[in-house]
């Protein structure tokens, strides 16, 4: 669906990237939820967490990247930096999860 959008807004030229919009969202969404949620994370003291889930995060997107130049396909690049934002920041949102479940025991038994 984005192929043609991007199409009739920007040209025919821009049909490809259409394509690449359509797979960057399922990315962009999972980092969407990520962001407000990551305030646990700081609230909770839990920075160091926040830090490994962005260097997980920056570790996959390299990889994508070095894996995506030496198979020579745009496309391929664009699917796996997708891939990598949706692993990564799904990752962070468990993290996010676990943690505030173990904050939420500890404050339940102090009461």
């Amino acid at each position: 669906m984005a192929e043609s959008v991007f199409g009739v807004f920007f040209g025919d030229e821009w049909q490809e990237a259409g394509v690449f919009a359509s797979w960057l969202v399922l990315g962009l969404v999972v980092q969407m939820a990520y962001s407000p949620l990551s305030m646990v994370l700081v609230i909770t003291e839990y920075q160091f967490a926040n830090l490994l889930v962005h260097s997980f995060i920056l570790f996959l997107k390299v990889s994508a990247m070095y894996f995506s130049y030496a198979l020579g396909s745009h496309m391929i690049a664009v699917q796996l930096l997708s891939l990598s934002l949706v692993l990564g920041y799904g990752a962070g949102i468990f993290v996010i999860l676990f943690r505030a479940r173990d904050v939420s025991g500890v404050v339940h038994a102090k009461a």
